[in-house]
């Protein structure tokens, strides 16, 4: 069972200067939230799903120069503002994530609190209900949804990144 948001835009950061030209650095996908309350509890007198959606992915390979994840959210809203969307519900994850190596606890994911959000100029609206979240040895997460026999999730590295660029389908250029 692959977990996949419900991907309504999918934008892809293009990287033409850096060798080899043309190679996706970066996905910033907007979609469905998996209640709608996500979008009716903050944005009301929008339509969700069509007017307001939610910020599902944002992915940029390490390498990529600071402050480009501020740049690429910037670029994607103005392009979403462009198709009718007029709000975007964005949640960050304070939680660090380790796993265990031979040499002890190694952090792979260390936690943000939606700084590049509040640097676009989006409001902070407090935390969200308190969910459980089972976490394995090597760090991964096992979802609620996930049952005996599922494939092991992907690894925040390149490989996982370029999973991502494929399950995104339909990737629009950022220029």
């Amino acid at each position: 069972m692959k977990i996949r948001p419900a991907v309504r835009f999918a934008y892809g950061l293009i990287d033409v200067a850096a060798p080899p030209a043309g190679r996706l650095v970066g996905v910033l996908t907007l979609g469905i939230p998996t209640q709608v309350a996500v979008l009716t509890s903050v944005f009301d007198r929008l339509v969700p799903y069509e007017e307001s959606l939610e910020l599902n992915r944002l992915v940029l390979l390490d390498e990529v120069p600071a402050n480009a994840e501020t740049w690429a959210q910037a670029r994607v809203f103005r392009l979403a503002a462009a198709r009718g969307v007029r709000g975007i519900v964005a949640h960050s994850d304070p939680e660090p994530r380790t796993r265990l190596t031979a040499h002890g606890p190694e952090v792979i994911f260390p936690g943000h609190h939606g700084t590049i959000y509040q640097a676009k100029g989006m409001d902070y609206l407090g935390k969200t209900r308190p969910r459980r979240l089972t976490m394995l040895p090597d760090g991964s997460v096992l979802h609620s949804g996930v049952r005996a026999g599922s494939p092991a999730p992907a690894w925040a590295s390149e490989a996982a990144f370029q999973q991502a660029g494929r399950a995104v389908g339909h990737v629009h250029t950022l220029v």
